[in-house]
This record gives C-alpha cells, structure tokens and sequence, in this order.
C-alpha cells in the first residue's frame, strides 16, 4: 500500500496544499518508481453497475437530470439516494418559487434544481460559479413556508469549543465567525449574548474577541429568518 500525505509536521492541513495538486502527484511518481506488477484485476464478481447522480455522487434520484451507470460495490444499492436535486415550482420566468396559492397551475412551471444546503454551497460555488441559488418566493405566497434551511453558521459549529491564542504581540486573538445565506444578497443582523454586533451584506463574515465561558450567537436575515447557536470559548 503506498499513501502520501501532504502538510505540517504537526498533523494539521494547509489550505493551498490540495491532495489532488500535492499530494497526488508525489503519488503518481511514486507508483512509477516501483518495480512492474500484473495489472489490476477488476473484481466485477463484487461490483454492480449502479445508475450515478453526475452532480453529487449519490445513487440517482427521479430529479437528476444527469447521471451515470459506474461500477460500484454491491451494497452501494442500499445507499440513500439523491438528496440534492429536486422539483420546484416556479413562474415562468423562473425568476420566483410558486404554489397555487400565488399562481394558477397553467402558469407553474415544474423544473428540477440543485439545491444544497448554505454551507456548502459556500464552498461549493468556489470551484463552481454556474451554480443558482434556489429562486425566492412570490411575495403574493404569503402562507407558503420555505422548508430550505436558509441561514447556516460555517465557523463555529453548534456547541463548539473555541480556543483563541495569544498572538505575537501578546494581545488575545479574536474569532472569525462566517455564515452562509442562501440568498447571497441577503442582510444578516448578528447578535452576540442578545448585544447587537454587526450588520453582513454579500460576505458574512465578522471578528469577535470573547471573554472565556459559553456564549450564544443569534443571526436574523431581513426576511425574519433566525439562527441560534452556543459555543464554548476555552483556556489553555
């Protein structure tokens, strides 16, 4: 077995070191300098073709647009489908979510739509720009829920412990909060302990510097939306 990890010394990652643009070519010339084997045999006996979303890697759903037959374990066909591609409702501009509470069923448009959670399509738009946001609702569907978590706190995850160093000039570091928001052009209003902090647009991204013990961090986007969660900042 031949394994090549890329990093600090100390075990941790280093964000420009990718495996695939690091790691994976050390591995390459590795293999290459090893002595000539028989080519590996394929174990089709243990394999199934199985039909694969191309988007998300997930067994394919009823909604994946895409998808492809691969070969995969024989228990890959107890894995959970699809979660990600789904059928939404829209106008015909396809410029708002509707129901028939907003629009006569002659005016909807059915269409299937990618949508993950805020989080990670923060990451996710990083390497792929194409990616749409799932459309608002018409405000003429007042009674409609939006069932999409709309709001998600990257950094620091629900009950996390937080310790914060002491930097080189001695003075205590601060804590990068970063939230994601489905709609990118959202506000988000962030309170810290029920004391008001800081207003994002676009980038929701804040620096706080917190006594040590529990905290409560609360984000309200302009739409009523709201997120609370707790965090534990911690000593040495």
């Amino acid at each position: 077995m031949v394994c090549v990890w890329v990093g600090n010394a100390d075990g941790e990652g280093t964000p420009k070191l990718t495996g695939i643009k690091t790691a994976a070519p050390i591995l390459f010339d590795v293999f290459d300098l090893l002595p000539n084997s028989p080519p590996f045999v394929i174990p089709y006996r243990n394999l199934e073709k199985v039909l694969v979303c191309q988007k998300s890697g997930y067994r394919a759903g009823l909604n994946c647009a895409v998808a492809d037959y691969l070969y995969m374990p024989i228990n890959a066909k107890k894995s959970t489908l699809c979660p990600y591609h789904q059928l939404i409702h829209v106008n015909k501009t396809q410029t708002y979510r509707v129901n028939t509470v907003c629009a006569q069923t002659n005016e909807m448009l059915d269409i299937n739509w990618f949508v993950l959670p805020p989080a990670m399509a923060y990451y996710y738009k990083i390497r792929h720009p194409d990616y749409q946001s799932l459309p608002p609702f018409d405000p003429l569907c007042l009674d409609e829920q939006d069932t999409y978590r709309t709001i998600e706190l990257i950094y620091p995850k629900n009950n996390a412990k937080v310790y914060i160093p002491i930097q080189i000039d001695g003075e205590k570091g601060k804590v990068i909060f970063n939230a994601a928001h489905r709609n990118p052009k959202s506000k988000i209003y962030w309170w810290l302990d029920d004391v008001f902090v800081a207003t994002t647009i676009n980038l929701h991204q804040i620096q706080l510097n917190q006594k040590f013990g529990k905290h409560h961090i609360t984000l309200v986007d302009d739409k009523g939306n709201r997120l609370m969660q707790v965090f534990d900042v911690i000593g040495k």
